[in-house]
């Protein structure tokens, strides 16, 4: 049992509902009982078909030896082998077609019901002499170990499908006891044994489905936990970022815990006018404006390979080359082609947001600027974020507030490293609170 306020176990809260009634032949849930029944006959459709290959094999032998060794009476064996062997091939195309599924088991239990039948009554009638009682007796156990062990028919299915055939050869036993055909020690021997192997079978047969049951319990069981594990990536993809979900999914969570020192391209993002929008609008339709803008600039983000770590209102902060690294000529690239596809991106969320009505098109002003900075997991023991400190950080943020709106201002370190693949143009020389000394700003030119 679970200590006081502590969370339930996982095993618990997903099998609560699969809990058994008739001496764990049912489930108590109709729904769960329904599942594994189709769950079953998945399992028995290999099983079935294997057994109906093998008992056609085996009654074209039966054929084949009567009319070798008793060629008189294949006249009369013949129809009827010939239709049973008819059931069997049309309950064997029958698995292969999902929707005859439903009519296998009971398609299985006469067919099994009849062979036992079928090879008591021939053998009865046919065969004049005394070995007609010992392969009388084979014939009985033939089908009671195909309806248990093959077939793997619930007890009562198992009952259903031996009971007529042994009761057909009790009768037998009986009658040729009556005619002094068999003593009544030979007979009743006989008939103890058939008794057995026919409760032997329907033993069997409960073992089976018992161990069936719980099969299908633990598959369950399991099936709900990887549901509930996905759900909990889902969740945990949501609250952090992608590239830091999948090493915590991994159980690598190690590698992110420490911070460490790392250079990196931070990117800042922060919407111009926004407070004065934000009194404009009712509350549901400013959510599913941020909702609208934070997604489709986290997507853009990820698309080119960033970690998107922080949001602040309707502000947000991405890093390339943590936690995974990138040269850092890649990081400043890829961190450009992700603001000049942010900005398009504005063009149409403002088509968008038209409706709403907002009077005037948004606009965005993006920082971008590389250096050293501490990268790891920052909070406290019950709260962590994943995100970069330090100086460089507080540059980028600064750059992105001397932006014009609609445009990307980056850092005269992200500009060495762009190597002239982007056209730029000088903007001078920006004061940082922090910083000793003027950085060197470039505009990005579309």
């Amino acid at each position: 049992m679970s200590a006081e306020g502590s969370p339930p176990s996982l095993a618990v809260n997903v099998s609560s509902d699969l809990g058994s009634r008739f001496l764990g032949f049912r489930f108590a849930d109709p729904a769960i009982e329904l599942r594994y029944r189709d769950w079953s006959i998945d399992r028995k459709i290999p099983l079935i078909q294997v057994g109906m290959l093998a008992s056609a094999a085996g009654y074209a032998v039966y054929l084949l030896t009567v009319y070798v060794l008793e060629p008189g009476s294949f006249a009369e064996v013949f129809p009827a082998v010939l239709a049973f062997l008819g059931m069997l091939g049309a309950i064997f195309v029958a698995t292969f077609f999902r929707a005859l599924r439903p009519w296998l088991v009971p398609s299985t239990v006469v067919a099994n019901c009849l062979s036992g039948m079928l090879l008591g009554w021939q053998i009865h009638e046919l065969i004049d002499s005394p070995d007609r009682f010992a392969l009388s007796a084979t014939a009985v156990l033939i089908p009671v170990m195909y309806g248990t062990c093959v077939y793997q028919l619930s007890p009562l299915l198992a009952m259903i499908a031996t009971l007529p055939f042994v009761a057909m050869s009790m009768r037998f036993l009986f009658v040729d006891h009556r005619v002094g055909d068999i003593s009544l020690a030979m007979a009743g021997s006989m008939a103890a044994m058939q008794l057995i192997a026919c409760n032997t079978g329907i033993f069997v047969s409960w073992v089976i489905e018992q161990w069936n049951r719980r099969a299908f319990r633990k598959d369950q069981i399991i099936e709900r936990q990887r549901g509930q594990l996905e759900q909990s990536r889902d969740a945990i993809r949501r609250y952090v970022p992608p590239s830091v979900a999948d090493l915590i999914i991994r159980g690598e969570a190690h590698s992110i815990d420490t911070p460490v020192r790392r250079r990196v391209t931070i990117l800042f993002a922060d919407m111009v006018r926004f407070t004065e929008v934000s009194d404009l609008l009712e509350p549901e339709d400013l959510t599913a404006l941020l909702i609208d803008y934070l997604s489709s600039m986290g997507e853009l983000v990820e698309k080119h390979g960033g970690t998107l770590n922080e949001f602040a209102g309707d502000g947000l902060m991405a890093m390339f080359g943590a936690p995974y690294p990138l040269a850092p000529e890649d990081q400043a690239k890829r961190a450009i082609a992700a603001a000049r596809d942010m900005q398009r991106q504005m063009q149409e969320l403002n088509a968008r947001w038209e409706k709403l009505g907002i009077g005037r098109p948004l606009m965005i002003r993006i920082g971008v600027n590389t250096g050293t900075v501490s990268v790891g997991s920052f909070g406290s023991r019950g709260r962590m974020t994943y995100t970069a400190m330090g100086l460089e950080t507080n540059i980028t943020s600064r750059i992105e507030k001397e932006a014009e709106p609609g445009g990307i201002l980056v850092s005269n370190a992200t500009y060495r490293l762009l190597n002239g693949s982007v056209r730029c143009v000088p903007r001078g020389q920006i004061e940082c609170r922090g910083v000793h000394y003027p950085v060197s700003v470039f505009t990005v030119i579309e």
